[in-house]
């Protein structure tokens, strides 16, 4: 699926290659389109909280004028995603593209004071306090 990198857009050249990075902050069209996108590419642990949020969003079964979504395509491929729900963050990066950055900067977008985050898959908790985001 190509992506409208008009919208809300910004490219950024890490660790050697370029990807773009489309934020949705209080767009609640620009929000179904990036959930959509997040689905069909899977951008989630198959067990984890973030598949049910991302159907959840799709469904409506979330209110929208609480989510933002920040979503990082490289050559138009989405490989990672930021989800945040009021103050509540979570976050996942393609295998491949971890470790270079990518997830600081998916968090970083949708960052605010009051931001936790909770536990997840391995890694998850080194992750959050590189940030010094709160665990609960």
């Amino acid at each position: 699926m190509e992506f409208d990198f008009s919208l809300e857009n910004s490219l950024i050249t890490k660790s050697g290659f370029s990807f773009n990075l489309v934020c949705s902050k209080f767009n609640n069209s620009t929000t179904l389109i990036l959930a959509n996108i997040v689905k069909k590419n899977n951008l989630f642990e198959n067990t984890g909280e973030l598949k049910f949020l991302i159907n959840d969003i799709i469904n409506n079964h979330v209110n929208l004028k609480n989510v933002n979504i920040s979503v990082a395509f490289s050559s138009n491929i989405p490989i990672g995603v930021s989800i945040k729900v009021k103050h509540r963050i979570l976050c996942f990066v393609s295998l491949t593209y971890r470790r270079q950055g990518i997830g600081t900067l998916l968090v970083s977008s949708l960052k605010t004071e009051n931001t936790f985050a909770k536990q997840g898959f391995s890694g998850s908790l080194e992750f959050w306090n590189s940030l010094k985001i709160p665990v609960f």
